[in-house]
């Protein structure tokens, strides 16, 4: 059962250095696919780290692996921010 949530938001709107807890995956396919391989999973921590200098990708830490995430999908991720 998923916790209570102030706020709600995805990936891509959560400013560097804060830390949130991934809520579910919106979309399907290949997309949804990559997310889960790379351990974007429900109830796990994650950390957004910094935007590269034109403001994509994302750098995340997702338990010990450092990520960079294109924006597009990084709205299929939805958080709750801590």
């Amino acid at each position: 059962m998923a916790e209570a949530c102030d706020t709600l938001l995805s990936l891509d709107q959560v400013a560097p250095s804060s830390q949130c807890t991934i809520r579910r995956l919106h979309g399907h396919g290949p997309t949804r696919q990559r997310l889960l391989d790379l351990g974007f999973q429900p109830g796990r921590e994650i950390r957004v780290l910094r935007n590269a200098p034109l403001n994509d990708p994302l750098e995340v830490q997702v338990g010990d692996t450092f990520i960079a995430l294109r924006r597009a999908e990084a709205r299929h991720v939805e958080i709750c921010d801590d």
